[in-house]
């Protein structure tokens, strides 16, 4: 009988999710001997037996793998005979370079919840259970390979019991890095919110408090009798804190608003199981399986009538919820005990990031928060929601976080060298690719980088995955925006710096996630980036070449405001400066008094003094802002329907104009002409005013006339698509998160005849940049190479 003797050498996810103990057990039954060990690469198998079972072993690693492992390289290579007896799992290979997949954070799994649920179960109602396919994974990890030295469990030697579990490749829980129960793990620890600060001032964090107040079940009952009591509590979650009350009690819900400084965005519920979600919200078969999914991300559902919610939850007239299940058993059992939605927002004072690390929460949460429940293991790295919503069916991440990150995007091609790209102003995100792999990792969502902690988590976070993967980039794609920090950080690096036009690299990151190789007609609507001649764009169609260049075709008549860079959050201050651009054309001595004699609605809003400043900017142009972003439209047409006048949140008067066109029978709006200057084509918004302000005057129904706005728009993206004749479109940029505009516009191109894109693993919001970036950068290199 022949034997054959084989080394694999697998790279993908295939640390922490029970991958060893498969191909463990598997050899086994198949009587291979062996072995299998972890690397930094990866995971290095040898088996040795017959030829045809060895064949079989190899096609079952194929057809039979665990449900979270994926495979992204197979090296085979054949050995000559060996002399190995049984097969084991050895020591993990702690040298060499890094490759191997962190993955990230993972919901609790139903073995876990009924571990949990069971009495007779030592795990019964612990609020740390895990196992190989559920629990912390990213936010507890220190370095590769993935063994509990090298993560924030270290610090919890395993009682006899998790030991015998964590040894026995038959187990669940063989090799689970987090893995413990109630006599040797993590424990929760429960104080008022003056105790917990002044407790801090003392010690570090919370693992070395003497004497903490409550611990154990003690704390875990005190947070749900707080909740009760319609406290606001500050919980450590999986990637950080968050803030949690009771979803029912108006006051309460009221007070964290206002505590938090978040008057009008909308706030994230947790339910206790699936059945509670659909009480609330409408739910297909394929968002049900997304919520009760590993990742378990908010997940944007249409709103039902009614519902045991406080007003204050969401925007009056918002259609939405965002909605998630128990992600941790700590969740699980405060859910469970409540019975009732719970707010779960992100612990942080507006404007701020992710607060994660203990002794920054009472100074951070302690004037947000009534209690705190935490516990003391530890944190390494922040990591908020997740938060998605289906667009014709398929799902769109709009922030990428727990769950998904820093899982890999498929490339086309590998790099030469190792690359960064350190993305945008807003909603920043990183992204890297190691020489010689055909794939990105994105970090988490970082969020906006306006102020100091911001920033800080931006340096943190591009040092530590640098540190990870033992990588030493050679070059660095940043905005072409000079000014955003992102792009200051890329040109104090030391390395080649590769600047890419903002819809630019919108366009590309769609690319990339799908591999399309163009030509591709690019429509990038958003709030605004520089353009490359020196203005504000943000409703661009860009064709992009096969190499990766492009060509502005079309836009927006852009509009003129001013105020400077606070009028972003004021769409009155945008609709004055439009209404302003259009009146100039026909009224000049009689302008002012038009001015104060109006009551158009954006105008009433603005008090005598600040009409006053704004109509002597923009006689003098002095601190004016000019556009063809689609975002800063929006703005505009949701002012003048008197819906929004003064944002507090990015993209609220848009999300308002979105819930108000819904409410009506769709009736087609204007079908507007394109108008061709410098060899661009123009929607033309000056035309699009003045039937605007016609409508207005005639009285016609405000949802009608926010419907054939958002028809008209489409309409018009169709006709500039048409003009260009290129079959493959992608449709990209924040303004694509409404709903109702992406549908319209997919289905006016797809009836056209044209294939469309938007995407998906990846935001369309500027959480998707520095993908876009890095692949800019990638093609470049490659060009480099063709020149050669």
């Amino acid at each position: 009988m022949q034997t054959r003797s084989i080394r694999l050498r697998v790279q993908g996810c295939v640390q922490g999710v029970g991958f060893r103990p498969f191909v463990y057990n598997l050899a086994l039954q198949k009587g291979l001997n062996g072995y299998v060990f972890n690397s930094p690469q990866g995971v290095e198998i040898c088996a040795e037996g017959p030829a045809h079972t060895v064949a079989a072993f190899l096609q079952a690693l194929q057809s039979e793998k665990p449900a979270l492992v994926t495979y992204q390289n197979f090296d085979l290579e054949e050995l000559p005979a060996q002399d190995w007896q049984g097969f084991e799992i050895r020591p993990s290979v702690l040298t060499g370079d890094c490759q191997a997949v962190v993955l990230p954070d993972l919901a609790i799994c139903p073995a876990c919840s009924a571990d949990m649920d069971d009495p007779q179960n030592r795990r019964f109602g612990y609020a740390f259970t895990n196992c190989t396919n559920c629990g912390p994974r990213y936010s507890i990890i220190a370095g590769l390979p993935y063994d509990r030295p090298k993560t924030s469990m270290a610090a919890f030697e395993m009682c006899p019991a998790c030991l015998s579990e964590y040894r026995d490749p038959r187990d669940r829980r063989f090799h689970a890095q987090p893995n413990a129960c109630g006599d040797c793990g993590p424990e929760l620890v429960f104080f008022e919110s003056t105790l917990f600060e002044s407790t801090l001032s003392e010690h570090s964090r919370p693992s070395e408090f003497k004497a903490p107040p409550l611990s154990g079940q003690a704390a875990l009952q005190a947070a749900i009798q707080a909740l009760k009591q319609g406290k606001i509590l500050a919980l450590k979650g999986l990637g950080g804190y968050q803030l949690v009350c009771d979803a029912s009690a108006q006051a309460t819900v009221l007070e964290l608003r206002r505590r938090k400084n978040r008057p009008d965005k909308p706030l994230a519920l947790m339910l206790p199981d699936l059945q509670s979600i659909q009480a609330l919200c409408f739910l297909s078969e394929a968002e049900a399986d997304m919520l009760q999914s590993p990742a378990a991300p908010i997940l944007l559902l249409r709103r039902k009538a009614g519902g045991p919610l406080a007003d204050a939850i969401t925007q009056p007239g918002n259609s939405l919820l965002g909605v998630m299940l128990p992600t941790t058993p700590l969740h699980r059992l405060l859910t469970q005990a409540l019975m009732r939605p719970l707010v779960a927002t992100s612990g942080n004072r507006s404007q701020e990031p992710l607060v994660w690390r203990d002794p920054e929460a009472p100074e951070r949460l302690g004037s947000i928060a009534d209690v705190f429940l935490s516990h003391n293991r530890d944190i390494l790295r922040p990591v908020d929601d997740s938060v998605l919503r289906f667009y014709a069916g398929k799902p769109v991440v709009l922030r990428r976080a727990r769950g998904f990150a820093p899982l890999p995007i498929p490339l086309a091609q590998p790099p030469e060298h190792d690359l960064v790209a350190v993305g945008g102003h807003l909603k920043n995100s990183l992204a890297f690719a190691q020489a010689g792999r055909p794939q990105a990792l994105l970090s988490p969502h970082l969020g906006d980088l306006d102020q100091d902690l911001s920033i800080a988590l931006f340096e943190s976070s591009l040092a530590h995955f640098q540190a990870l993967y033992q990588w030493a980039p050679q070059a660095v794609a940043r905005d072409s925006h000079p000014d955003y920090y992102s792009s200051v950080a890329a040109e104090k690096m030391g390395i080649r710096v590769w600047p890419v036009q903002h819809h630019h690299a919108h366009v590309l990151a769609c690319m990339a996630e799908h591999q399309l190789q163009g030509p591709v007609l690019g429509f990038a609507w958003d709030g605004l980036g520089l353009g490359d001649d020196g203005q504000l764009w943000g409703g661009e169609a860009l064709e992009i070449s096969p190499g990766g260049r492009y060509l502005r075709r079309g836009s927006i008549e852009p509009l003129r405001f001013a105020g400077g860079e606070s009028a972003l959050r004021k769409p009155a201050y945008q609709a004055h400066g439009w209404l302003w651009q259009k009146w100039a054309e026909t009224l000049d001595e009689t302008l002012d008094e038009t001015f104060w004699q109006s009551d158009l609605a954006p105008l009433n809003a603005l008090t005598s003094q600040e009409k006053k400043l704004l109509n002597q900017a923009l006689k003098q142009d002095l601190n004016c802002l000019q556009t063809s972003s689609v975002g800063r439209l929006f703005d505009a047409v949701a002012s003048l329907l008197d819906l929004c006048h003064f944002s507090s949140f990015e993209g609220q008067a848009a999300m308002a104009l979105e819930y108000l066109a819904e409410k009506v029978h769709p009736t087609p709006g204007v079908d507007y002409a394109l108008r061709e200057k410098g060899g661009l084509f123009y929607f033309p918004t000056s035309d699009l005013l003045t039937d605007l302000l016609q409508a207005l005057a005639e009285q016609r129904p405000k949802a009608q006339i926010a419907y054939q706005f958002h028809w008209s728009l489409a309409q018009a993206l169709v006709k500039m698509a048409i003009q260009f004749e290129i079959p493959e479109i992608v449709l990209t940029g924040g303004c694509f998160q409404n709903a109702l505009l992406h549908q319209l516009c997919r289905e006016g191109l797809q009836t056209a005849g044209f294939k469309v894109y938007w995407p998906q693993l990846v935001p369309p919001n500027d959480g998707g940049l520095a993908l876009g970036q890095l692949y800019s950068l990638l093609l470049s290199k490659s060009k480099e190479r063709t020149c050669v």
